[in-house]
């Protein structure tokens, strides 16, 4: 039998990671980010002028996108961004 205990333990690591996912989709520019690489890989030079941003504050937002496991790096000769192939729904 699985006691409340256990069952609020093993939802440890769960809510850790939706936490970790909500605040890496907290600000409205890592939404158009993403909405925007919902159509396909973009660069950096790219991605700055689609979304209006410097290319600084639009590296820092992939960083944090891409430490929450929202966006890639793609390969390529150019450096890309895109969406990971395991697939996400905006």
């Amino acid at each position: 039998m699985t006691t409340r205990a256990q069952v609020t333990k093993d939802l440890v690591p769960v809510v850790r990671r939706l936490s970790r996912d909500f605040q890496a989709l907290r600000a409205v520019v890592r939404l158009r980010i993403l909405a925007a690489l919902a159509t396909g890989e973009s660069n950096v030079v790219d991605l700055s002028t689609t979304l209006r941003i410097s290319q600084p504050l639009l590296s820092w937002h992939l960083k944090e996108l891409r430490l929450a496991g929202f966006v890639r790096d793609a390969s390529g000769e150019r450096s890309c961004t895109s969406l990971p192939r395991r697939g996400f729904a905006i």
